[in-house]
């Protein structure tokens, strides 16, 4: 689809600062030209997350956008070792390194299929940044819900929800 699952760690040290440890990546660049992170201004979390990478020769008509980048004091480790938690030059990729990222394209056109659909996806390299132990953290919420809504082609839902206070 264009990306690349680098299948790494992204280890950040502000993981620690959120309530995770080195393994939790924390999100703090966002796209500010797609509606999905647009007005995001505070952090997203994700344990244990790999890194996506836009490919070099993605198929043509094919756009990549880095939707969420992690912080850059984090790296990417290929496999995590005891005692092996640093970063090594030649090794490891500084961050800020892509997290989530948006596609968009057109199909390639099939022989007695009709004209070819386009075709949106969101591809985040950590699968349980909406479970139910992470959905409060930070704008995690905010940002399943817009990508919800974006994919659904509802716009209008996108946005940053009000929060509730608590008693």
């Amino acid at each position: 689809l264009g990306v690349e699952f680098k299948n790494n760690y992204i280890l950040d040290q502000l993981g620690q600062m959120v309530g995770g440890g080195g393994a939790t990546a924390v999100g703090m660049s966002y796209s500010t030209s797609n509606e999905i992170t647009r007005s995001f201004k505070a952090m997203t979390v994700f344990h244990i997350a790999s890194q996506v990478k836009p490919m070099k020769n993605k198929p043509d008509g094919y756009n990549v956008e880095e939707l969420v980048k992690s912080s850059p004091r984090s790296f990417s480790k290929a496999d995590l070792k005891a005692g092996e938690v640093r970063y090594v030059e030649g090794k490891d990729e500084k961050g800020p390194l892509t997290i989530v990222a948006l596609v968009t394209g057109k199909m390639k056109e099939q022989a007695g299929k009709g004209a070819p659909g386009e075709f949106s996806a969101v591809i985040a390299g950590d699968s349980d940044f909406i479970s139910n132990q992470l959905i409060d953290a930070q704008l995690n919420h905010d940002l399943a819900l817009n990508v919800v809504s974006y994919l659904a082609k509802d716009k209008e839902l996108v946005s940053i929800r009000p929060k509730t206070a608590d008693n």
